[in-house]
């Protein structure tokens, strides 16, 4: 499982290495929600989350609670103004609620989430 889990990082870093070097979500981000949410294919069960980039390449988002862990790739890093709290933003999509991006306090930056269906 980790052997896999290291290389569907390493596919994705490879993806998304072309990303200009825009602003990004510079800490980590700690949200809860009542509602379970899509994250590209996964479903993901209400429950408390942490989202931080990954080290390696910071236009991937990793988000995880205590049992769950998935990848996210990014796109569209729009600057905007800062916010008084980082906010992680939902769409509506049929019957569930779908990851669509993060807006980070400090710099304003909105990330799209990539893998958004």
């Amino acid at each position: 499982m980790k052997v896999l889990y290291c290389a569907a990082a390493a596919a994705l870093v490879a993806l998304c290495t072309a990303a200009s070097a825009q602003a990004q979500i510079a800490e980590e981000i700690t949200f809860t929600t009542a509602f379970p949410f899509a994250v590209g294919k996964t479903m993901l069960p209400a429950g408390s989350y942490t989202i931080r980039p990954m080290e390696v390449s910071p236009s991937i988002l990793e988000i995880t609670n205590r049992t769950v862990a998935v990848l996210v790739p990014t796109e569209n890093v729009v600057e905007g103004q800062a916010h008084a709290k980082p906010e992680v933003v939902f769409k509506r999509q049929g019957d569930h609620y779908a990851l669509s991006g993060v807006r980070d306090a400090d710099s304003g930056a909105h990330v799209q989430a990539g893998w958004t269906e």
